[in-house]
Formats: structure tokens, C-alpha cells, sequence
């Protein structure tokens, strides 16, 4: 069985967030305390639905959960995945470190919001063209949060004869790259006119 107050509890912070209802109710069962802190919390996060490969053509957006923040700061890093993969053999993350690095973009979105609504804001990114895997960082409120958005992707098919490997390189719809190259043990390999 699930306690009665938790589940008054639950409905005034979902009430409370989405500006609905009486504030004197949502006081009564949260407390004025606890209205208040829920009222003034400053929340700034990625939604759930949110994507992180998109094709080369595709447009991208980000969409966030916002609360008490007027403006928003986006910052757009186009990472090098060649040096990345080449010199440390692990995928990129969005906790990259960012030092040293300039954005290739930013930009300010600004929003008039009342107090205590909880908002989901979708921020268009048409700055991200090509294929590429490039770090947003979107910064309010004192806080931040960060993706990483995958523009294309690379697979490869792999075979072995008594000559050696044969490595094909194939772009997101699995279309053959013959103008590809792929690093094994630190030393580049091109590919000839088939692609492998």
C-alpha cells in the first residue's frame, strides 16, 4: 500500500511545477518550508526524450526541463574524434574536459517564465551541419548540463584471410567508404578503390 500523504505529497510538487492549483493548498500539504524551496529551486536538465545520433542531414534539437532561469547559454564544441579515439582508445563523453577548448559556437536564449514553472524550452541547433560528434553545453542558473550529439556514423565489417585483414568502412546507411582509413596498433591504413 502506498501512504496517502506521500501521495498528496507527490501530486502538490507535480501541481506546483506545472503552475496549476491553489498555492495556499500546495502549502498545507508540502509545508511552507518545503513550498518554498520547491517554488525557488532552480532546475536545469536534459529531457528524457531527448536524441543523441541524428543523420548528417537531420536537423538537431535539444529539448530541457527549465525553471527560474531567464537565460540560457549555448555553447557548441565540434570535437576532433581522430585525435580523441587515436590518442586516448576510448569513446568521447560528454565529461570531456573543456579546458583550453574555444566554442565554435554561442548563443543566448532568453525566457520570461513566473516563478516556480517548470517549462520543457526545445532549443534548435542548426549550427551542427555535417557529419561530426560535437558537446553542447547549455549554462543557467548557476548550473549546467551537457550532451554529446552524434552527426553520422561509422561502422565496419571485418575479415580474415590467410593474407591478413580485410576492414570495410560504412557510413550510417551502410553504404561503402572508399575514401576511408582505419588505425590499427597506432599505424593508418588506407583504403583501395573497393574500400577495404
Amino acid at each position: 500500500l502506498i501512504e496517502e500523504n506521500f501521495l498528496n505529497r507527490q501530486l502538490a510538487n507535480a501541481q506546483v511545477l506545472a503552475g496549476k492549483g491553489q498555492a495556499e493548498r500546495w502549502t498545507r500539504i508540502l509545508g511552507p518550508q518545503a513550498y518554498r524551496d520547491l517554488v525557488q529551486r532552480i532546475d536545469l536538465e536534459f529531457a528524457q526524450t531527448g536524441k543523441t545520433w541524428y543523420h548528417p542531414d537531420e536537423p538537431v534539437q535539444v529539448s530541457l526541463h527549465v525553471k527560474n532561469i531567464d537565460q540560457l547559454v549555448v555553447r557548441i564544441y565540434e570535437l576532433n574524434t581522430l585525435n580523441n579515439y587515436r590518442d586516448r582508445l576510448d569513446p568521447i563523453s560528454a565529461s570531456i574536459s573543456l579546458e583550453g577548448l574555444v566554442p565554435n559556437v554561442e548563443k543566448r536564449v532568453d525566457r520570461k517564465q513566473p516563478p516556480g514553472l517548470r517549462t520543457t524550452e526545445t532549443i534548435e541547433l542548426p549550427e551542427l551541419q555535417g557529419r561530426g560528434v560535437f558537446l553542447v553545453d547549455i549554462i543557467g542558473g548557476g548550473t549546467n548540463v551537457r550532451t554529446l550529439i552524434r552527426k553520422g556514423r561509422l561502422l565496419c565489417t571485418s575479415q580474415v584471410f590467410a593474407a591478413g585483414h580485410a576492414i570495410q568502412v560504412l557510413d550510417e546507411d551502410c553504404t561503402p567508404l572508399t575514401k576511408s582509413s582505419v588505425w590499427v596498433n597506432g599505424q593508418r591504413f588506407e583504403a583501395n578503390e573497393q574500400g577495404f
